[in-house]
């Protein structure tokens, strides 16, 4: 994956929390069950058109969600911390004082110092 600047990068990465939140919505659409195919419960069809559409969709969500994953995972060998800190952010979706409290570090340098650092490292591997 290539970006041109760190803005577009940011609002990929920011996509995953999107399509977490939709995966969820269809997980329980498509329940433990296969549709009901009882006589009195609609369009047989209907239904079983939707519950494939939904397997399909979260196929292409799953996929989606890995592709940001492995773009974040560029820089695990490279930086561990800058790793670390996106991977917290952006798969993790935590907060940056979530973060800084997890690393033992203050939300100042976190915010100032180290999450600008990562956002730089990881727009450099993306180009």
């Amino acid at each position: 994956m290539h970006f041109k600047n760190e803005r577009e990068m940011l609002e990929y990465l920011s996509g995953y929390r999107d399509y977490y939140y939709e995966l969820i919505e269809i997980e329980h659409e498509i329940g433990i069950h296969s549709p009901s195919l009882e006589k009195n419960s609609g369009s047989h069809l209907s239904k079983i058109d939707q519950y494939n559409r939904n397997i399909e969709r979260r196929n292409e969500i799953e996929k989606c969600m890995k592709e940001i994953i492995s773009v974040v995972e560029k820089i695990h060998n490279e930086d561990n911390l800058s790793y670390v800190i996106m991977y917290h952010k952006f798969i993790r979706m935590k907060s940056l004082e979530d973060i800084a409290a997890m690393m033992h570090y203050s939300i100042s340098a976190v915010a100032h110092n180290y999450y600008p650092r990562a956002k730089k490292k990881l727009l450099e591997s993306c180009k």
